[in-house]
């Protein structure tokens, strides 16, 4: 447990090195609860469509026919239902939350992987505008997409484009943090003493 008092004590260390087994059990607990904490998010959300779905097919049951098997349920609506996905946007707003903190948490233990195997830690900076960018142009074809029009295939297209430069960069950057460390001395300091 000491690489997690290690990983609070340096979150605004960006100086130094850091090793590979210290980088990736950190990384490792940070990813794990970020993942927890959206799936409880998540599933929350999903709670909460069922819920009114259900509530909807007690008060319409002409417009709602239920199919109960074991371990599973399905809803056939007639015509028009309720709008169970508009409110997704807390949803939004928590993913980005989410990944914000886990890119706090990471961001200096990242600057000092990247200077043990004697990179600019400014390397780690790669995959964020893409980040970013990915999940603002999500949620703009969320929005785009309750609406009757056409399908937002303009901003479908931009997002494909910037997940697929976000895969990239962020795939450059673990084979950066994956390198073995730099021998002896380099420009960021002595190597860490295991």
């Amino acid at each position: 447990m000491n690489f997690i008092r290690h990983g609070l004590r340096n979150l605004a260390n960006f100086r130094g090195r850091e090793t590979r087994s210290q980088f990736w059990r950190w990384a490792g607990l940070v990813l794990l609860l970020m993942f927890l904490g959206l799936g409880a998010m998540m599933g929350v959300q999903v709670g909460r469509i069922f819920s009114q779905l259900e509530g909807y097919a007690a008060e319409h049951p002409e417009a709602v026919t239920v199919h109960r098997a074991p371990g599973q349920i399905t809803y056939e609506v007639q015509g028009v239902g309720p709008d169970l996905l508009t409110n997704l946007a807390s949803m939004f707003v928590g993913l980005g939350v989410g990944v914000t903190i886990a890119v706090g948490l990471l961001a200096a233990a990242v600057a000092r992987r990247l200077h043990d195997a004697g990179v600019s830690g400014l390397w780690g900076l790669l995959p964020l505008p893409f980040l970013a960018g990915g999940l603002i142009l999500f949620s703009r074809m969320w929005a785009a997409m309750q609406t009757p029009e056409d399908f937002p295939t303009g901003l479908f297209l931009a997002g494909f484009l910037n997940n697929l430069l976000y895969l990239a960069t962020l795939a450059l950057l673990i084979i950066l943090l994956i390198r073995p460390s730099a021998a002896g001395a380099n420009r960021f300091g002595e190597p860490v003493a295991v």
